[in-house]
């Protein structure tokens, strides 16, 4: 979500970087914090699980995507591996989910 709000403020660093690092065109970078900010949002609603099966899928679509737009993009090497080190982070963050609604572990 935090990100998703530097991309709706036009933060100048953020907007260089999507413009042109990563060559996405001015108009669709709002919309990427719109998604980015739903997705956060939908992931603190409690007790829907299809709406977070959903919001998962969607986290893992856009990092898919960054790390190809990373890739095809300029930066140093290490930074075109960050999307996978998040991906890492949202993968283990599903699966502790879903051990913690089948009652399998509680925290």
């Amino acid at each position: 979500m935090y990100f998703g709000r530097l991309y709706l403020i036009r933060d100048p660093d953020e907007w260089r970087i999507a413009n042109q690092q990563l060559g996405y065109p001015l108009y669709i970078i709002p919309l990427i914090g719109v998604t980015r900010i739903l997705g956060g949002m939908g992931l603190l609603i409690p007790n829907v699980p299809r709406l977070t099966e959903w919001v998962y899928a969607g986290l893992a679509i856009n990092l898919s995507l960054a790390f190809y737009s990373h890739l095809n993009g300029g930066g140093s090497t290490w930074d075109k591996f960050d999307p996978i080190l998040v991906m890492a982070f949202v993968f283990a963050s599903y699966v502790l989910r879903r051990c913690m609604r089948a009652n399998r572990w509680s925290i």
